[in-house]
């Protein structure tokens, strides 16, 4: 099995001054201090602290060429997209004007995620297990429902994270399995200390 490392383990406390010139000293500084306080910053004489507390449990990337997933739909049509994509995974792809680009996006996001998984699309795990939906910024974000919500819960994953790049060729994603819940909007412990 894979060693599992808790971040604020690893990870030391970075405090980043102010600069009485411009504002924001934007060179890190590392110190000695508590790992939930990780990242600290002054913004309008306000200090804001970005609170970070899970594991990474499973990492999984993926690359395919888009012209791959484009042959794909030119030559199985609706019985493609309906087998690997949701509806709701459709509509979004369906409203871009190259939609196989975003189809693309989504099943390298897919086999990121089971790689994560460390099952590929075996033991109970479908297409449709693994959904990937954009946050109202356009951030992608992943659903589990089923066969992968059992597995990555049994393997105490919390949430998955995921980036998905594309370019002229090839679409590409990473996925990281964490432990817990990230906040990053946790303003709780955000007086000065």
């Amino acid at each position: 099995m894979a060693r599992l490392f808790r971040v604020s383990e690893r990870l030391d406390y970075v405090k980043i001054a102010n600069r009485k010139s411009s504002g924001i000293d934007r060179s890190p500084q590392v110190l000695q201090g508590s790992p939930r306080r990780l990242v600290a910053h002054r913004r309008a004489g306000r200090r804001e602290r970005l609170k970070v507390d899970f594991m990474i449990i499973g990492l999984g990337t993926d690359i395919v060429e888009i012209d791959r997933i484009r042959d794909m739909i030119d030559r199985h049509g609706d019985n493609f997209l309906q087998r690997c994509f949701t509806t709701p995974e459709i509509a979004y792809a369906d409203k871009h004007r190259d939609a196989a680009v975003r189809f693309a996006g989504r099943w390298a996001a897919k086999e990121a995620v089971v790689k994560v998984l460390g099952t590929g699309f075996v033991k109970g795990i479908t297409f449709h297990d693994i959904q990937v939906l954009p946050l109202d910024s356009g951030q992608p974000r992943i659903e589990l429902s089923g066969g992968a919500a059992q597995i990555a819960a049994s393997m105490s994953i919390g949430s998955v994270l995921i980036t998905i790049s594309h370019a002229k060729l090839y679409a590409t994603a990473t996925a990281v399995g964490v432990g817990r819940e990230i906040n990053f909007g946790d303003n709780s412990a955000a007086a000065d200390g």
